[in-house]
């Protein structure tokens, strides 16, 4: 996201308010949800019409919840941008490590 996006997602949270932000953030994740499951079906289709329309939908629904959670960031649910990286990092690192060991 640039900067000049994540200034848009500072004010649009300002004027909501994290409390109508998290709802939003909800809906907005129940919608990639129901995306991703079209696309699926659409894959299994093996329609491209099908998997082109929803192709479309995961991107459309990928980018509200990126929004979202842009928002979320400026809240002080996250804390401290080092103490959010570090949670980051700790999870990628789990992630990588088992499956290193998986293998």
């Amino acid at each position: 996201m640039t900067p000049k996006q994540k200034q848009k997602c500072k004010q649009i949270l300002e004027h909501y308010g994290a409390k109508n932000q998290r709802r939003q953030l909800v809906e907005e994740c129940s919608e990639l949800i129901t995306a991703i499951v079209k696309l699926e079906r659409a894959i299994d289709a093996r329609d491209p019409a099908l998997l082109f329309v929803a192709t479309g939908g995961v991107r459309e629904e990928l980018a509200d919840v990126e929004i979202m959670l842009e928002q979320m960031k400026n809240t002080q649910l996250v804390g401290t941008k080092r103490g959010y990286n570090a949670v980051i990092d700790f999870k990628l690192n789990r992630q990588l490590d088992g499956m290193k060991e998986g293998e």
